[in-house]
């Protein structure tokens, strides 16, 4: 399945912002869990979301390019809550359910 960049985006915005961020309906949190899924594992590989996030931040000047990768990084060890480098969809999501939008 073809993503577009502006999904991509998208979905690396999402999970580089604040843990307590009310950015997005849970509808539109599995379509991007579905999008970033690339092999259909229902899984995010470490692979996979970095893959996405360099597609993100492909045209981002420096030093904001930088951060941006560090900071989504860093949200991918904080989600991989058994630490198997594989994000499932519940680690996906925001980690605080009350604070996504409802």
């Amino acid at each position: 399945m073809k993503t577009s960049a502006l999904l991509v985006a998208a979905i690396f915005l999402f999970l580089s912002a604040p843990a307590n961020a009310c950015l997005i309906q849970d509808e539109e949190l599995a379509s991007m869990f579905a999008a970033a899924d690339t092999n259909n594992d229902n899984s995010v590989s470490h692979d996979e979301y970095m893959t996405g996030a360099g597609n993100a931040a492909k045209n981002m000047p420096e030093p904001y390019k930088s951060a941006f990768l560090q900071n989504v990084k860093t949200r991918f060890t904080e989600n991989d809550k058994d630490g198997d480098k594989a994000l499932s969809a519940e680690e996906f999501y925001p980690p605080v359910p009350q604070q996504r939008c409802r």
